[in-house]
């Protein structure tokens, strides 16, 4: 846990080098409540963000953030919580129908020991409900685009498995919000067998060369 000094070196280097319409950018991209967060002046918002993430044992993602877009700046050495480290991490994006159970199998029988991040509409998930035209398709995006850049902060060495089981409209929303790509992050298409079983396929990777033609 990070001591009294470094709550103090993080709280006043975000001070220094953050204006209160950056802290905005950051809470969006940390998916920080920025309008629930009590105070309105700038010191007043530093502290909520501080305390916010030190509640959720996610200062060292605050500090990632600090470090990318400030490199210049003082920023306290703050090391992450105690997670085992894997080199790939699988996204599920599960909302059009169930994925998580297919995705464990595929991921058990190719040996890829992932942590497992799922994002969906249904809290309990224990069913999966089509996006109506009620629904806020936006803030499932943003929310993909939030979770994505909160795991290239922590872990920045890892690869991404991007597993879909969403409507088109809203893949192609989700992929416009893809951000920066590192090593190659891999793509799969949910494939139907004719004799009715389902099972994923990768078929892509997607690149700095891929995203730049």
């Amino acid at each position: 846990a990070p001591d009294h000094q470094q709550l103090v070196a993080l709280r006043h280097t975000l001070r220094e080098t953050f204006s209160l319409d950056e802290l905005q950018t950051l809470c969006f991209t940390l998916n920080i409540p920025y309008e629930d967060l009590p105070g309105d002046s700038h010191t007043g918002k530093v502290e909520e963000i501080v305390g916010y993430m030190q509640r959720r044992q996610q200062l060292a993602a605050l500090v990632a953030y600090g470090r990318q877009q400030r490199p210049q700046a003082a920023w306290p050495q703050i090391t992450p919580p105690d997670i085992p480290v894997r080199n790939d991490i699988a996204i599920v994006v599960s909302i059009a129908q169930p994925a998580l159970t297919t995705v464990a199998d595929y991921l058990d029988e190719e040996d890829i020991p992932a942590h497992f991040v799922l994002l969906t509409n249904v809290p309990g998930y224990d069913h999966t409900e089509f996006l109506g035209l009620d629904d806020d398709w936006d803030a499932v995006a943003k929310l993909f685009y939030q979770t994505t850049q909160s795991i290239r902060l922590q872990f920045p060495q890892a690869r991404l498995h991007l597993f879909l089981a969403a409507p088109l409209s809203l893949c192609f929303l989700l992929g416009c919000t893809w951000g920066t790509v590192y090593q190659g992050d891999y793509l799969y298409h949910l494939h139907h067998d004719k004799d009715g079983r389902s099972r994923y396929v990768r078929v892509a990777v997607i690149t700095r060369q891929l995203r730049e033609t």
